[in-house]
């Protein structure tokens, strides 16, 4: 057990794996100063992580929600089921008491 988590730790996350650096510095022409600041804080490697990792909660969190409500959906169709054939097994069982007590 104290194997794996080390061994967990020393793996990176998908969010936490290092970005490449893009090479868009360069061709930046900035107006003015507020500018080249939104676009620094648009690069910056670390507001990228931050954001694919919002991005991955987001679809976790989605997929979370479709596998509730499949499983609500299932749970549903098969409860239905279920009275179903209480409700035929309980015809049946009058049907032959009927059928007995008629004396064949």
């Amino acid at each position: 057990m104290y194997e794996q988590e080390r061994e967990e730790e020393r793996q990176p996350r998908y969010f936490e794996k290092p970005l490449p650096e893009d090479d868009l510095e360069d061709d930046a022409d900035f107006e003015d100063e507020a500018d080249e600041l939104a676009w620094a804080e648009a690069y910056d490697p670390q507001e990228r992580r931050e954001r694919l990792a919002d991005r991955v909660r987001l679809a976790a969190g989605v997929g979370d929600l479709l596998g509730v409500v499949s499983g609500t959906i299932a749970v549903l169709a098969l409860l239905a089921l279920i009275l179903t054939l209480v409700q035929w097994v309980r015809q049946d069982l009058l049907q032959t008491a009927e059928f007995l007590g008629t004396g064949l």
